[in-house]
């Protein structure tokens, strides 16, 4: 039960970061980096995702 938590909150930080991260009143070339962190995260969390069924 503990390893599922653990789990859970590792993979989800950073996007939580990334989101509370947007909030906050920056630059657009900030924004667009946000941006390019999001999707970096949402490639690997989803080949995590893939591979971890196998």
């Amino acid at each position: 039960m503990k390893k599922k938590v653990l789990e859970q909150v590792i993979t989800y930080s950073p996007l939580v970061g990334i989101v509370g991260a947007s909030l906050l009143n920056v630059s657009a070339f900030q924004r667009q980096l946000l941006m390019l962190f999001l999707l970096i995260w949402a490639n690997a969390f989803f080949l995590y995702k893939s591979w971890l069924t196998q």
